[in-house]
């Protein structure tokens, strides 16, 4: 069997150190990489995949089975059973990987329904007697909905695809070996999608659903970044540094200049409408927040590394504040601070217990404020429910 070894196995690895392993794990991979070389033409051969294996088994002898599976996914890939799309969207290996296998999954699944409907209609010569108009309109809405289909929380490479009726608002089932699954458009509380708006409202209301309908799809893929334990700090940054409305009303957008003192490059550099400076520190998702000691929960090490980083960061801007003030017009004098890290989906303890503890922390910071991604996207999807809600109001 041909033995496939290219960027994207390259690249593959280096996201396996980058999550995190052994040292003795990271210098075998090194190993294989060097088996490899480092430019295109690689070399794949046998050698190579028993390199693989090696690491493989010294991840289990290891006790790390995250590190363990990533490697069979390696290994998978070089054996030609793993197939490209599904292992850079699933791993994020490069900028807009997702994208593109949503893409392919759209195109997949559109052409699919629309040939069903086809069928449908050329084989049976009175669809009324099986019901089979109602067949095929449900076909066809949802080769339409194909279009605007999103991420489904926490499984990369699993989609979902709007049905397009406020009526029906339950999963009706798994399509495509149940990779796809098909949801109300607009979540679970009943509200009426964009194609609704278009026939009831006017344009404004319109324009607003749609709105509303976007912000709900950044949510969807912030959702399905922070859950997806494969996801680094630069994914999940890349999911919000379009959508500075996530962190609340109070801020206009994002600063156009990240690195503003010596050693301080900030993730998001959020403004408010007085030119005041919030910083943003992004984390990431799979990270521990909480700890045991003495029989409570308590901030662990990487939350308080993330603080101490923030305030390195308050001294760096507070030094130069005059001259950031002339050179960009922004105030750093009373900064603010909010760390994202960590999420409960990644920890066998209570999510309440995680949050508490966060907010017992939160009431001794001044100024740093420590927040998961399950309250980020928690905040900012009741926000949006209420902007729903208010277009609903409006429209009655």
């Amino acid at each position: 069997m041909r033995v496939r070894a290219d960027r994207t196995l390259y690249k593959l690895l280096d996201k396996i150190v980058e999550l995190g392993c052994s040292g003795k794990t990271e210098r075998l991979i090194d190993d294989a990489k060097n088996q490899m070389g480092h430019w295109s033409p690689f070399r794949g051969n046998r050698d190579l995949v028993e390199l693989l294996e090696f690491v493989q088994a010294n991840a289990v002898k290891e006790r790390d089975e995250a590190t363990s599976q990533r490697l069979t996914d390696a290994i998978g890939y070089a054996l030609n059973t793993v197939n490209r799309n599904r292992l850079e969207a699933e791993y994020e290996l490069y900028g807009g990987s997702l994208e593109r296998e949503l893409q392919s999954a759209q195109r997949v699944l559109s052409l699919g329904l629309q040939f069903a409907a086809v069928q449908i209609r050329e084989n049976f010569d009175d669809l009324r007697r099986v019901s089979g108009d109602d067949v095929v309109a449900y076909l066809e809405q949802l080769h339409a909905g194909a279009q605007r289909m999103f991420p489904e929380p926490g499984r990369p490479g699993h989609y979902q695809v709007p049905r397009g009726r406020a009526e029906i608002a339950h999963r009706f089932g798994e399509l495509l070996d149940k990779h796809i699954t098909v949801v109300a458009e607009t979540g679970t509380d009943g509200s009426e999608g964009i194609s609704g708006l278009a026939r009831e409202a006017d344009s404004h209301a319109v324009f607003d659903g749609i709105e509303v309908q976007r912000r709900r799809d950044a949510l969807a893929l912030l959702r399905s970044t922070a859950l997806n334990p494969h996801a680094v700090e630069a994914d999940l940054q890349r999911a919000l540094e379009k959508n500075p409305w996530i962190f609340g009303g109070r801020f206009v957008d994002f600063a156009t200049r990240r690195l503003l003192a010596p050693s301080t490059e900030i993730d998001l550099p959020l403004l408010r409408p007085d030119g005041v400076l919030h910083v943003v520190e992004i984390k990431r998702a799979n990270t521990k927040v909480v700890t045991h000691q003495r029989g409570r929960l308590i901030p662990s090490a990487e939350v308080h590394r993330a603080v101490e980083q923030i305030m390195n960061y308050f001294v760096s801007l507070d030094e130069r504040r005059e001259e950031i003030r002339e050179k960009w017009g922004i105030d750093v004098r009373r900064c603010q601070a909010t760390v994202v890290i960590g999420h409960p989906h990644h920890t066998e303890e209570d999510p309440r217990a995680v949050h508490e503890t966060l907010r017992v922390y939160n009431s001794h910071l001044s100024r740093i404020d420590v927040v998961t991604y399950q309250e980020l996207i928690d905040s900012a999807e009741h926000a949006v429910d209420f902007t729903r809600g208010a277009l609903r109001l409006s429209d009655a």
